[in-house]
């Protein structure tokens, strides 16, 4: 935290952001409160979203040395987030901090701001459409080996790849051009792609060097997607080629089925349905389909070093729990 902040400026900052750590999901208060031996402490840290220095973490940029210094360029966090976003500077980027700082200063604003009048109270309903993850680790590198197969022989290659101890680990490849792409070191001698490649002729890409190219964009995506695909398998989560999304799978048919997972508001563990057969709430009776959570999962590339994992809330619809109703059952909803 520089120490040039004026007051007048960090005043301004705590105000705005109700006392409370800015990090999401946070919500720490950072005034401890006095007793009768000692006065209350203030817990908080200003973090400059573009840094005080252009030596410091997100510092190249023309913002002038004042305006680096005022509320608009700063949140308040607690110690811990302030160490998380100045250690991960690509991660939590200039945009993504300050889209951090007006979603949390929003909140504070409209929490302590009553209404002037009980007539002007409108309730609105939200839908969340996609929620975003920072990615913060993508393989480095894709490497590229002369390869027999073609594009149409993909099951062939998956025939003669070599595991160990038949371990069929998450190894995606893509067939283009004559050679074989893959995240996986093909240099490697006991590699599982030792008998569909020419070791000789191994080439090294850096995965950058994709990333600004259109085609080797969709060929990087297309990797990530095949081990997406993969480890959702394994969790007996599905994919609907038709509609292009993720499905919960019944793992017994006609059983519904239940997950564990952590809300974001609770220290525990839960259990919720993820496939199920609805009921018909006055009768009771079940109705004639089926409801399996699903997702549109997307790899989405926002700035040049920076990608964002996209999750779009969705549902299957089965008539039995594992054949998909077809679109004239299901309408337009």
């Amino acid at each position: 935290m520089s120490r040039n902040i004026p007051d007048k400026q960090m005043k301004a900052l705590i105000a705005l952001s109700g006392g409370i750590c800015a990090f999401p999901g946070c919500n720490k208060q950072l005034l401890e409160p006095g007793n009768s031996d000692d006065g209350s402490a203030f817990l908080g840290e200003m973090a400059h979203i573009v840094a005080d220095s252009r030596q410091g973490p997100r510092g190249i940029s023309p913002m002038s040395d004042e305006d680096r210094d005022k509320h608009t360029n700063l949140l308040l966090l607690c110690g811990d987030h302030h160490k998380v976003i100045d250690s991960q500077p690509h991660t939590y980027s200039v945009s993504v901090l300050r889209r951090i700082k007006e979603d949390h200063e929003g909140r504070i604003r409209r929490a302590t701001s009553g209404p002037t009048a009980s007539a002007s109270i409108t309730l609105t309903r939200e839908v969340i459409h996609s929620s975003l993850f920072a990615v913060t680790h993508l393989p480095a590198l894709v490497f590229a080996a002369p390869c027999a197969f073609h594009e149409g022989q993909h099951d062939q290659v998956k025939d003669r790849l070599h595991f160990p101890d038949g371990d069929s680990q998450l190894v995606r490849f893509i067939l283009r051009d004559g050679k074989l792409f893959s995240f996986h070191n093909l240099k490697d001698p006991r590699g599982p792609f030792r008998d569909v490649i020419n070791q000789k002729g191994v080439e090294t890409i850096r995965s950058e060097q994709w990333w600004d190219d259109p085609e080797g964009h969709r060929r990087y995506v297309t990797l990530l997607n095949r081990g997406l695909y993969k480890y959702a398998a394994r969790k007996r989560v599905r994919f609907d080629l038709a509609h292009k999304r993720f499905f919960f799978d019944a793992l017994t048919p006609g059983q519904p089925r239940q997950e564990q997972y952590r809300p974001l508001n609770a220290k525990t563990r839960k259990r919720r349905n993820v496939v199920w057969q609805p009921k018909i709430k006055a009768t009771g009776e079940p109705r004639n389909y089926w409801w399996h959570l699903a997702a549109g999962l997307a790899f989405l590339r926002v700035d040049k070093r920076q990608w964002c994992f996209s999750i779009r809330p969705e549902r299957h619809l089965t008539s039995d729990g594992v054949t998909p109703l077809p679109p004239k059952q299901i309408g337009g909803g």
